[in-house]
């Protein structure tokens, strides 16, 4: 859908045309809208029902004949989530995934933002891990299903609760993303009204080359004259490993699960922790907010040169602000 908006004559954003002070711009401005609709009618119909459970019936039943942005190229579910909203399909999905506040809690232990976001993550992960609360991201009892790192196997749960009103079988069928095998265990949910079902969903890189490209396909379940499907989005990879780890004090050890994606010997190299440099300076008003060239002199901009040694395996950069001031970091 796309709605009149006004914009500046001299845009930053690049979805804009320079020189125009009207365009017709297609996007979440409009779809924000007519989703709100949508939840707005699913809450009506199924007043009990989680705000989760809601969205669950309106990804589940989105279609996936949607075009890229050229309005050619087929779109991939990082271009449309879970697919095109179908608004009378939603109102009747057959099965939900629920989740509740715990649940996102749990998602959070399995980030990186836990240090950010609990005080304790250690004390409050253990406690929702000790009460049945799944703590990694890939087991959020979310409608879709993404691993981002694949290395050989990979086990994801879920669990659906059967909205229909009737004892129901639902059967799962499974479109393998290219180059790995999806299994579902069981195949099969005998769910009676109101019943909930846990599943496991098994990944498994078949012939998919490592640290290439995402890799995507979808398992549906149907039953009732129901039908719910869920993307499946995999990146495989030859290692998986956290991508942070946290330690305190001058001394000691920090455990880290590896976990390798193919078979023979794995030997890891060890390098050294370089000392933190901070640099300061600072950055005037850019007049027209365009960046073009990072090079000293030029208004809105400041070069700072940065040595990297030889050899060096990982370099990590970033800004601390003493205002509110929006600037941006090219590296």
């Amino acid at each position: 859908m796309s709605t009149p908006t006004l914009v500046a004559p001299k845009p930053a954003d690049d979805d804009f045309e320079p020189g125009q002070l009207f365009q017709a711009i297609a996007g979440t401005s409009m779809s924000s809208p007519v989703m709100a609709g949508v939840f707005l009618l699913l809450d009506q119909l199924h007043p009990t029902w989680t705000p989760a459970m809601v969205k669950s019936a309106a990804m589940t039943t989105a279609y996936q004949d949607v075009r890229d942005n050229d309005r050619a190229t087929p779109a991939d579910p990082f271009d449309f989530g879970a697919g095109h909203v179908a608004p009378v399909a939603a109102f009747n999905p057959g099965l939900v995934y629920n989740a509740g506040f715990n649940d996102f809690l749990g998602f959070y232990c399995g980030s990186d933002a836990r240090n950010d976001v609990f005080a304790d993550p250690d004390a409050t992960c253990g406690s929702l891990a000790a009460a049945g609360v799944p703590t990694t991201v890939e087991d959020l009892n979310y409608p879709t299903i993404g691993v981002g790192a694949l290395a050989g196997v990979a086990r994801v749960k879920r669990s659906v609760t059967n909205v229909l009103g009737t004892r129901t079988t639902f059967t799962a069928a499974v479109q393998n993303p290219p180059g790995l095998a999806v299994e579902v265990s069981p195949a099969a949910l005998a769910l009676a009204p109101g019943e909930t079902k846990t599943f496991t969903v098994t990944i498994t890189n078949k012939t998919a080359a490592v640290n290439d490209t995402w890799r995507f396909g979808a398992l549906t379940w149907t039953g009732g004259g129901a039908s719910a499907r869920s993307n499946i989005a995999v990146f495989p990879t030859a290692v998986s490993a956290p991508t942070l780890v946290a330690g305190t004090g001058a001394s000691g050890s920090v455990a880290m699960k590896v976990t390798t994606g193919y078979n023979g010997t794995y030997t890891p190299v060890a390098g050294g922790l370089a000392a933190n440099v901070p640099l300061t300076g600072a950055v005037s008003q850019d007049p027209d907010q365009t960046f073009e060239e990072c090079t000293d002199g030029q208004p809105g901009t400041t070069a700072k040169a940065i040595t990297v040694a030889a050899g060096t395996a990982y370099v990590r950069m970033s800004y601390v602000l003493g205002t509110d001031d929006d600037i941006d970091l090219y590296l």
